[in-house]
């Protein structure tokens, strides 16, 4: 009997370790899947050159960062951002123009500031020559090609797309990363040929679909 009770809690407590094993791979994997997810479907190459936008068209280098307010993962987007301008080693006269494009769904009150004044969106106004653009229906994104919150394109001042991507090394996560790097390049001299592309990890944009 005692060799019974023995073997049963020694089969429990094998079943526990082994049940703990498998929800911890399962949350590893979860989370790993989460940090490369990208929006589905995703477009890396946008649009090129770049579209003419209420009525205007790029006549100096610019730099567009096309986000949803609320996305938590947009933040690290946005602190990478701030190092790669940082560390170019250009007067802020001589880097890009940053266009903030937040997209917000249509209907949201002029003053909600959950939408128009979140933490992140605030964060992103702060960078070097920011000007935010409310994109109400996601219709200017949309005409950029973008999908992703975090979705990043660089302009040359002819319109010619430079660099089409993401920055960050995985989803909502900043540090260095293939991207920033490529960013940086373009940023500092401009390269001809093919634009440089890298994966957009972020929340779906707002739109009216």
């Amino acid at each position: 009997m005692i060799g019974s009770v023995v073997s049963f809690r020694s089969w429990r407590t094998t079943a526990l370790v082994a049940a703990w094993f498998a929800a911890s791979a399962g949350v590893w994997a979860w989370t790993v899947a989460y940090g490369t997810t990208t929006a589905q479907p995703t477009h890396l190459a946008l649009a090129d050159p770049a579209p003419i936008v209420d009525g205007i068209g790029i006549t100096r280098p610019t730099l567009y960062l096309f986000m949803h307010p609320r996305c938590p993962c947009t933040r690290a987007t946005v602190t990478q951002l701030q190092r790669v301008l940082a560390s170019s080693g250009l007067d802020r006269s001589e880097l890009p123009e940053v266009s903030v494009v937040a997209t917000i769904p249509v209907g949201v009150a002029e003053d909600d500031d959950t939408w128009r004044q979140s933490e992140t969106l605030r964060q992103a106004a702060d960078l070097p020559n920011a000007t935010v653009h409310y994109d109400e229906g996601g219709v200017r994104a949309q005409s950029f090609g973008a999908q992703a919150s975090g979705s990043v394109a660089l302009y040359a001042a002819d319109g010619r797309l430079l660099f089409a991507g993401g920055v960050t090394v995985s989803r909502g996560h900043d540090g260095e990363s293939l991207g920033a790097e490529q960013l940086r390049k373009q940023i500092q001299n401009p390269k001809e040929g093919a634009p440089v592309t890298a994966p957009a990890l972020g929340c779906r944009l707002c739109r009216e679909d």
